[in-house]
């Protein structure tokens, strides 16, 4: 716990030093979603950050391993877990990336599809028409799915 305590201070005081979250390069922005991915720093810390990040950069690299990440975590976190899927398909142009049904994205919609919350599931639905007005039609059989 000591490393991810030296860890979180360090990112903490690099935010500080260039001024904010906003300030930082998007490729520094980007890294952050390894520390994310990592599950190592606990998500009431990582949450806030990695949302920061996704208002300003597509996360690159490291998206795949964030969402999985949060397709685990989804059941504690649906409302933050579906906030930066909103964020990330507004920022990403990677066709690519939503073109599969591997454990990720496809995985927080289907889980929030089926979330005993009203609101979780409303905003998992329009996550997927938004995905659909993006071309990415596969998404609609989680739609045929709902309870």
């Amino acid at each position: 716990r000591q490393v991810v305590s030296r860890f979180r201070d360090l990112w903490e005081w690099r935010v500080k030093m260039v001024g904010g979250v906003g300030k930082m390069a998007k490729d520094e922005l980007g890294s952050f979603g390894f520390w994310f991915a990592s599950g190592q720093f606990g998500e009431d810390w990582t949450f806030p950050y990695l949302e920061a990040a996704l208002k300003l950069s597509d996360i690159g690299r490291p998206s795949i391993h964030v969402f999985e990440h949060m397709a685990d975590i989804f059941p504690k976190h649906p409302e933050q877990s579906l906030s930066c899927v909103r964020l990330f398909i507004d920022r990403n142009s990677e066709r690519w990336f939503f073109g599969h049904r591997d454990k990720g994205v496809w995985t927080i919609l289907e889980q929030g599809m089926r979330h005993t919350e009203r609101r979780v599931r409303d905003e998992a639905e329009a996550l997927i028409h938004l995905l659909g007005s993006k071309g990415y039609l596969q998404y609609r059989e989680l739609l045929r799915k709902a309870p």
